[in-house]
Formats: C-alpha cells, structure tokens, sequence
C-alpha cells in the first residue's frame, strides 16, 4: 500500500487522528466531577485539590520545564496544568474504575443518538432524516 519509509505525510496522518478521534467519541464518554449547580471545576490552581474539590488533580510543572512557565505571569502563582479526575465507577474498595456513559460498540451514537429521546432530537420531526446545516453553495 505505500514505502517502508519513515517520512509521515501530514494529510494522511492528520487524517487517521481524526479517525481515531471520530471512533473515540463513539466508544467512550467518561463522566467527570462537577461543581455546584453542575458547573465545570476549575482546577488550575495547584492547590485546588484542598481550595476547589478534592477529585482536582493539577500537574505541576517543573522548574526547567521548556514550554511550560514555572509561574503563571498573570497571578504570580506557580503553574499548574489543570486536571479533574473522572467519576468512579466502582462499589468496593480497590483500584479506580471508570464508567462509560454509551456503549463500547463502533455504532455512530454520537451521530445518531444513544437512545429515544437523543434519536428524536438529532433528526426532523417531517421526515425523521437528521438535522443539517444547509451549505450556502
């Protein structure tokens, strides 16, 4: 199908991450932690853990890191990357499980919907066809 030469071409390349994104997005949605009012946790800070929510987990950044500053030049406070861990799925003690929210069959949900209600959502109520954006041209 093509050499065996170590040169990736940046269109081909490009193109299978999309793919493996667009498959991703249809075999995985791992709920996360949420604030008050279901808002997104801010955890930027580096001490979020103890300040925001306890399921914060900021990645520090170390000193002679090359892209990274060590402090944030806005704040003046050390930079963190922020990181909120995802919801737990399990009932005992032991190592940390995660849960999907959709099924781990390659089934374009994420285009046609997971169930009844998101199916109806997705598509028009006269023909039942899915929802668009009319191109212009």
């Amino acid at each position: 199908m093509h050499n065996n030469v170590s040169a990736p071409h940046v269109r081909y390349t490009l193109m299978v991450m999309q793919w493996g994104q667009f498959i991703d997005h249809d075999i995985i949605f791992t709920p996360i932690n949420k604030g008050f009012q279901d808002s997104i946790l801010d955890c930027r800070r580096c001490d979020s853990p103890q300040t925001v929510h306890p399921e914060c987990f900021p990645i520090a950044i170390p000193q002679n890191d090359p892209f990274f500053p060590p402090v944030n030049i806005s704040s003046g406070q050390p930079f963190c990357i922020p990181l909120t861990r995802s919801m737990p799925g399990q009932l005992t003690l032991g190592y940390r499980e995660q849960m999907n929210q959709v099924t781990a069959f390659i089934d374009a949900s994420h285009t046609y919907g997971s169930d009844k209600c998101e199916q109806q959502q997705l598509r028009t109520k006269s023909d039942g066809m899915l929802r668009g954006t009319p191109n212009p041209l």
